[in-house]
């Protein structure tokens, strides 16, 4: 359905989302005083990929921010804007928990949940 408004209105949340983490990633990618060549090396992928990344004309996977993460040494909330990156107290546990029920989603999904799980545990600690 092209005319459903909900549809839109989550499609140009996505595009927001993306462009936001694209943003995230060269903000502290330049704060570690690394260059885009050196990051997509780290990587495995190419500078001119990881320019397409930063400068949101490409979509970051899951498994790609994942990488990202653990490469700048930042949480993966830390690329996420606040509302995606703290559910309500205690919730985390419950979301993880429902979506594992599903064995329909992608293995990347899965992770990136134990990643948000664990970080959110360690803020609790």
């Amino acid at each position: 359905m092209s005319g459903d408004p909900t549809s839109s209105r989550r499609r140009s949340r996505d595009v927001l989302v993306a462009r936001y983490v694209a943003r995230r990633v060269r903000d502290l990618r330049l704060a570690r005083l690394m260059t885009q060549e050196e990051l997509a090396s780290g990587l495995g992928v190419k500078r001119e990929s990881m320019s397409r990344y930063e400068g949101g004309e490409r979509a970051i996977s899951i498994a790609l921010l994942l990488d990202i993460a653990a490469a700048l040494g930042h949480p993966v909330a830390a690329f996420l804007p606040l509302s995606a990156a703290t559910p309500p107290e205690g919730q985390i546990a419950e979301i993880a928990d429902a979506l594992r029920a599903r064995p329909d989603l992608i293995p990347s999904v899965q992770d990136l949940l134990a990643v948000l799980g664990d970080e959110s545990a360690e803020r609790n600690d």
